[in-house]
């Protein structure tokens, strides 16, 4: 979401921090250990809130505010993992550590995209900046 909209050097860094916190997850599964330490989680997840904040700050295609927050609170869903019910049945919360935080992420980014998408028509040049091409 953020590379869509206009922040290209963000998104390398938000790729980064998502490369290092799937590297420790597939470190912790390995180990035996499926869960980060509280410090680390914390980190992480104030670390991609603000940068979806940033993201949001610099958007230059008008995504709604809420889809930016929705995105910034999507990490923090991990911690459905940790519910009582759901923390004694350790498969299922190593799949709604994962699958929480995915689908909070990808709810944003379709509401995002299906709030700004407008249809164009081929000759409208006042929405599309390559319909002016001069045209043999």
């Amino acid at each position: 979401m953020v590379l869509l909209s206009g922040f290209a050097k963000l998104a390398i860094v938000i790729g980064a921090l998502s490369a290092m916190a799937a590297t420790l997850a597939v470190c912790a599964g390995t180990i035996g250990r499926p869960v980060m330490g509280n410090g680390l989680a914390t980190s992480l997840v104030t670390a991609f809130a603000a940068c979806a904040f940033l993201g949001c700050g610099y958007d230059e295609s008008n995504y709604p505010r809420w889809t930016w927050a929705l995105l910034a609170a999507a990490p923090a869903a991990a911690a459905l993992g940790g519910l009582p019910g759901i923390r004694s049945r350790p498969r299922l919360c190593i799949v709604a550590s994962i699958l929480a935080p995915a689908g909070a992420a990808a709810l944003a980014l379709a509401a995002a995209m299906m709030s700004t998408a407008t249809i164009a028509g081929a000759s409208d040049s006042t929405t599309d900046p390559y319909a002016s091409a001069v045209v043999p």
